[in-house]
């Protein structure tokens, strides 16, 4: 590096060797000369020296941006970030960094943004940095921005000496910035099993270069959480401590635009079946970690947290789900009481017509029906006196003129039990204690048109009926053996018999009744 002369003065020179010294590669050098004379004429001890050569820096370098291992990999000059829309003001969004190897305040780097048309409008930039750290943050809210703004294109430039006013006294460098706006439709989901999310955070750039090296995509973390479930009996969420939750994004390389769940490389690449089994079982290889799917968010309301040291908290997100079963039940509810009602108006209709075309009958008073009393045999009374008495067979003759007559019950005999056995071998009454005579119809029409003491045309005893008891009418006797039992007859409607002209009417028009 360094040479000695001897000048014409006799001195000592020490000249360099090399065209340049760089402080940034040796700040100084320890340098031993020694003083070639002849033996015995210098001391020894002061033949020898030490020369400290002190390299003094200056601003020769340039600062220089470090750039992931994503821009590297696609040979992309930039940085890649992405924000949510609905990020909070003042949120980072991305750090750059660039490194100068000038020492002290020459080696200082501080950054600024240049002013662009996408990052100036007329309320303010959406963005700022931080000059001493690189820390890209959020100035306004991103909600409001058109699509076709979209993705932000920003220059961040480095500058070293930030002291110097004369720009030969400091240098710059520059780099690009393309920051993303993160929406629900581009958020995908790797659940992680068996790994707290501590320990694939710290992790999370391995996982993001095995991923980006399985699509050939660029990825981006947005954020590392406790896994998230839902339970099938009551649709609720729940958080699962000891696994991860790694939520990252996509960004198409070609044209740096963060793609969406639905777009084609990502179905074909991400969400494909046969696609989360080779990235699970590439993850498992390289990193040993077990990634269980790749899956949507699930929604981020009322969410269950299950820790294994305390009680499970029971919170409902099914708020819309119970909204949608309630109309769904209100609806099969309404349309099943439609149907209700309209059957049961056409069961009315068609009930109504046929009572309308059924034949109404007539309504009478009602009739009350007197209890059967004890059935008595009817006994017939044949009450006449001897032929050969004519005076008392004359008096027992009825007279039917249309005078007053009153029937006597003394001329009325009455038999008993024994003389009655004797005629017909039974008692005519179905008690020993009893008997009964009847004396019914006394009315009787004669040929000669005379009629009865009650005005009727009709006789209670015809003896046409039976011509054995015309020929026994003759006898009298005291114990009544001219008294015979004859069988029930039916006096309900009149009978007319041909021979004699008779009429039999209803047994009630006289009744008697005796007890024995």
């Amino acid at each position: 590096v360094f040479t000695i002369n001897v000048t014409t003065e006799k001195n000592c020179e020490v000249r360099l060797k090399e065209t340049k010294l760089d402080h940034e590669h040796a700040e100084s050098y320890q340098l031993k000369i020694r003083l070639d004379t002849l033996a015995g004429v210098v001391n020894p001890t002061k033949s020898t020296t030490m020369l400290n050569v002190q390299v003094i820096d200056i601003n020769d370098n340039v600062p220089t941006f470090v750039y992931p291992e994503s821009s590297k990999r696609y040979a992309k000059n930039a940085y890649y970030g992405a924000v949510a829309v609905d990020e909070e003001i003042g949120s980072a969004v991305l750090q750059v960094k660039a490194e100068d190897l000038d020492g002290g305040k020459l080696g200082d780097v501080r950054y600024e943004l240049v002013d662009d048309d996408d990052q100036n409008s007329t309320e303010g930039p959406y963005f700022t940095i931080d000059p001493k750290t690189g820390i890209v943050k959020t100035l306004r809210t991103l909600a409001d921005v058109l699509p076709r703004n979209l993705p932000f294109r920003l220059v961040v430039t480095a500058r070293d000496n930030p002291g110097a006013t004369n720009p030969s006294d400091y240098n710059t460098a520059q780099a690009h910035i393309v920051i993303n706006v993160i929406k629900d439709q581009h958020r995908l989901v790797m659940a992680i099993d068996g790994a707290r999310p501590d320990i694939v955070k710290s992790s999370e750039n391995k996982l993001i270069d095995v991923l980006e090296k399985q699509l050939q995509l660029i990825v981006g973390g947005e954020k590392v959480l406790a896994k998230q479930y839902r339970r099938r009996d009551n649709l609720t969420v729940e958080t699962d401590p000891s696994s991860t939750d790694f939520w990252f994004y996509v960004v198409d390389p070609a044209s740096e635009t963060i793609l969406e769940r639905n777009n084609t490389k990502v179905a074909r690449s991400i969400l494909n079946r046969d696609s989360v089994g080779n990235i699970t079982t590439t993850i498992a290889e390289k990193l040993s970690i077990i990634a269980s799917d790749i899956h949507l968010p699930l929604q981020q309301q009322n969410v269950v947290t299950r820790t294994h040291t305390a009680g499970v908290t029971i919170q409902w997100t099914v708020f819309p789900y119970t909204l949608i079963l309630m109309a769904a039940l209100i609806l099969v509810l309404g349309i099943a009481g439609i149907i209700y009602i309209c059957v049961s108006w056409s069961r009315y209709k068609a009930y109504k017509e046929r009572m309308a075309r059924m034949y109404v009958t007539q309504r009478y008073d009602p009739v009350f029906i007197e209890p059967n009393m004890k059935e008595y045999e009817v006994q017939v009374l044949q009450m006449s006196v001897p032929i050969d008495d004519n005076d008392s067979y004359n008096d027992l003759q009825l007279d039917f003129s249309r005078k007053n007559h009153t029937f006597s019950m003394d001329n009325v005999g009455y038999i008993t039990k024994e003389n009655v056995d004797s005629i017909d071998g039974h008692s005519p009454v179905s008690s020993e204690a009893a008997t009964t005579a009847r004396t019914s119809s006394m009315g009787r029409s004669m040929a000669n048109g005379g009629t009865s003491t009650f005005g009727r045309t009709n006789m209670a005893f015809d003896p046409a009926d039976d011509a054995e008891s015309a020929a026994t009418a003759a006898v009298v006797s005291p114990t009544n053996d001219n008294v015979m039992f004859r069988e029930k007859k039916e006096f309900g409607r009149p009978t007319i018999h041909s021979g004699n002209g008779l009429t039999t009417f209803n047994r009630k028009d006289v009744e008697v009744t005796t007890e024995l």
